[in-house]
């Protein structure tokens, strides 16, 4: 997260790094370099290093907290797991709310992205759904995607319960859209293994155009399907180009629209706001997909 030019001021806000997996060696540089970053969540992720240097480096950065990472490293452990960035324009005085304590990167899971011979493996952190997904012969990533059982989300990420969300608009707003989905939507009990919830995806972009994001997503719910036995997939997105492909090409159903600018945020504490009421672009929406339609 590099703007360019640098400011002095935060220009990009709320940041999730989650289920990704940091691979580097003694010369690299950081895993993470925040700059002119508010918001800032580093979760689920995991870390492998030959160098002693700490992974996080700030620039002019704030409100960063971190939990639930794994970070292994041959050389001795560290007792600070972030840095300031010294070049100009870069300021320490400009970085606050650090909370990246080593007590979030110290659990044990396996990396949540594997580079195998076939490909990537996608490990999906505290859940009972793993895929695999093909790139091109090189080692290169091309396409990933990350999915998780709705269930077990919701079990740990409660819409009833003090969260981040609470402080957050945007966390807020899919919270709540996951809350209506389960409750209202969704016309029966949430079980394990019943609904796939399709978190994320991305393309390299020497890659675009080949319509492998829709292969790739067919191939993560037919395995869900038949391997794990899920019944539907969950999509929230914000993406013309991913409701598209959900809705066009894998017959889902979108099954909540919302314009953001008209979004109410009802927060627990000081009333209700209109946090997105000068956005005017895509809305958000709940898409499902019934898996026995697509047999």
């Amino acid at each position: 997260m590099v703007p360019y030019p640098v400011q002095l001021i935060p220009v990009i806000f709320n940041i999730q790094i989650q289920s990704s997996t940091f691979v580097y060696s003694q010369n690299s540089q950081r895993a993470i370099q925040c700059t002119n970053a508010e918001g800032v969540q580093i979760s689920r992720n995991y870390f492998n290093t030959a160098s002693s240097i700490a992974p996080v480096l700030l620039c002019n950065t704030k409100n960063i907290s971190a939990s639930n990472n794994n970070f292994i490293s041959n050389q001795s452990a560290l007792s600070q797991f972030y840095t300031y960035d010294n070049s100009t324009p870069c300021l320490t005085s400009l970085t606050s709310l650090i909370n990246l304590l080593p007590s979030a990167f110290n659990e044990t899971f396996l990396p949540p992205i594997i580079a195998t011979g076939s490909g990537i493996q996608i490990n999906v952190v505290r859940t009972s759904t793993t895929t695999t997904s093909t790139t091109s012969s090189t080692s290169q990533t091309s396409i990933t995607t990350m999915a998780s059982d709705l269930y077990s989300y919701c079990e740990q990420y409660s819409h009833d319960e003090p969260s981040p969300s609470s402080q957050d608009p945007t966390a807020a707003l899919f919270s709540e859209l996951i809350h209506e989905s389960v409750h209202d939507e969704f016309k029966q009990e949430l079980k394990t293994n019943m609904v796939l919830y399709i978190v994320a995806g991305a393309t390299h972009s020497k890659h675009t155009g080949k319509n492998l994001a829709t292969k790739l997503r067919i191939h993560l719910c037919n395995y869900a399907r038949d391997i794990k036995g899920f019944q539907y997939a969950f999509i929230q997105t914000m993406s013309p180009a991913t409701r598209h492909i959900y809705v066009k090409k894998m017959n889902g159903k979108e099954m909540k629209i919302v314009d953001l600018a008209t979004w109410q945020w009802k927060k627990k504490d000081d009333g209700s706001s209109y946090s997105f009421k000068n956005y005017h672009n895509e809305p958000a929406v709940n898409i499902l997909i019934d898996f026995n339609e697509r047999k």
